[in-house]
């Protein structure tokens, strides 16, 4: 598979997690994924990497410490959110 490939389809992945997260969590979405934001948004920043790595970082460190699953899709989610906001969201932090 070549790379441009590869990455689309991760981009698309991550949209499919997204959308299962706004579809799971409803209209605590914003306030939920909000909260992973701004924790990948500091680690990011205490790292000095980009919000995507800072996310895939932290998902890994989160299925090695806790068994609940959905810490790393929120993760990515909000990695998602951050990157491109959901149109409906209201003003504020993502």
């Amino acid at each position: 598979m070549a790379a441009a490939e590869k990455m689309v389809r991760m981009a698309a992945d991550l949209y499919a997690i997204r959308d299962q997260m706004r579809r799971l969590f409803g209209a605590k979405y914003h306030e939920i994924i909000g909260g992973y934001a701004k924790s990948i948004r500091h680690v990011a920043n205490e790292r000095k990497i980009d919000t995507l790595a800072a996310a895939i970082q932290m998902s890994k460190e989160a299925k090695a410490m806790f068994w609940d699953p959905i810490i790393p899709i929120c993760l990515l989610a909000a990695a998602v959110e951050i990157a491109e906001p959901s149109s409906d969201q209201p003003s504020g932090d993502a």
